[in-house]
């Protein structure tokens, strides 16, 4: 991976020989954010090989960004863009590349590199013709290139073209030179593809899905059993009676009075002695019968069929259990390298509703209890509240 690198703003890769168009390149390191190098002095080169043909002064402006354009006539061909800022040069690894094409300016720029300003003056002057204008270039061209032998020197900046140019001419000058308008040539072949743009940044990721609806609350659990009931204490002792009167003489029969008044109530008897305590019964497991009644099986081999009836109200929530103790922290793994973030997952399937509770006992009374369960709205709207039946209540 590159440590620095350059983002091309611009919308192509490909200029003509003479085109000041401005190039723009944004400065980032491997994570493609911005090295934060505004307000400095840049420095841009463009070569071929280990040959420097173009150098000039920037200054890194808003947003990391340096902004240039050529000022001169390059030689046609594939060059490799370099940005130094304070001592660090973009990017890293060779790939911002782009082409220089052929155009007028490069064919004018050539020939008075190559036979010189005042003899191109002078052909102008004289209205020589373009025939021996080339010869000239090439008798010209051809001295630079003979001569005695010498010692190898070292090797030269690359050599002309071999093209003619008029770029040092005036317009009279150019305007003498000019010919009749030749015979449209045959359109050439194709050229090679070229080579391929640069891959765009990545992306931006998109916002994240909303947050599903939560799904209802389960059923309460069914009621554990009632304990069996303590022995009836022994009956307190019966009060002594009274002494007989004497009988009296038997009189006639009188009519039949009024019932007399019932008696004081006697003493209450002593209370009996506590019931040896129950066994504590859990249940062990719970199954359906083949007419989907629920068995609940207990700890001390009995069980009981809770009937499959209708759906009851929602009974009021129970409270929330105590949070469990927090188990032990595990090792801590090697750190593995980052991945890409991956897709946001599918929402999992809503798990079954459990089964409504039935058989719910009154321990005090006996007597069977309903369940209702349902929101605060739903339980302001019953006008009348059943004292056996209840209500769980969710805000």
């Amino acid at each position: 991976m590159q440590i620095l690198d350059l983002i091309d703003l611009n919308r192509g890769n490909t200029l003509k020989q003479g085109d000041k168009t401005v190039l723009k390149y944004q400065l980032v390191d491997e994570e493609g954010n911005t090295t934060n190098k505004n307000g400095q002095s840049a420095k841009v080169f463009l070569t071929q090989g280990n040959d420097i043909y173009y150098e000039s002064t920037s200054t890194v402006g808003s947003n990391n960004t340096v902004a240039f354009s050529i000022d001169k006539v390059l030689p046609i061909g594939a060059y490799l863009l370099h940005i130094k800022v304070d001592d660090q040069v973009y990017p890293s690894f060779n790939h911002n590349r782009f082409r220089i094409t052929e155009s007028p300016l490069g064919l004018e720029t050539n020939v008075i590199q190559v036979v010189g300003v005042d003899a191109v003056a002078k052909m102008a002057a004289d209205k020589v013709d373009i025939g021996e204008v080339a010869h000239t270039v090439v008798e010209r061209y051809t001295e630079r290139l003979t001569g005695p032998q010498g010692p190898k020197g070292d090797q030269g900046p690359r050599g002309f073209d071999g093209r003619v140019s008029f770029d040092k001419l005036t317009e009279g000058q150019k305007e003498s030179l000019r010919g009749e308008q030749g015979v449209q040539g045959v359109t050439g072949e194709r050229g090679p593809k070229g080579d391929r743009g640069l891959q765009g940044e990545r992306g931006l990721q998109g916002p994240q899905g909303p947050k599903g609806d939560q799904g209802p609350q389960g059923l309460q659990g069914v009621q554990g059993l009632k304990g069996d009931r303590g022995a009836v204490g022994p009956q307190g002792e019966r009060g002594l009676a009274g002494p007989i009167g004497p009988q009296g003489p038997k009189g006639e029969q009188g009519a039949k009075g009024d019932r007399g008044a019932t008696g004081l109530q006697g003493p209450t008897g002593l209370q009996g002695p506590r019931g040896a305590d129950g066994r504590s019964i859990t249940i062990s497991s719970t199954s359906k019968d083949s007419q989907g009644n629920t068995v609940v099986n207990f700890s001390d081999g009995k069980s009981i069929t809770v009937s499959k009836g209708e759906r009851g109200a929602t009974g009021p929530q129970g409270p929330r259990g105590a949070t469990g103790a927090q188990g032990p922290k595990g090792d801590t793994g090697a750190k593995g390298a980052k991945g890409d973030q991956g897709p946001r997952g599918y929402q999992g399937i809503q798990g079954p509703r459990g089964v409504a509770g039935t058989g719910i006992v009154n321990q005090r009374t006996g007597s069977e209890m309903k369940y209702w369960c349902g929101s605060e709205t739903d339980y302001d709207r019953i006008s009348s509240k059943d004292p056996n039946t209840i209500y769980d209540v969710w805000e």
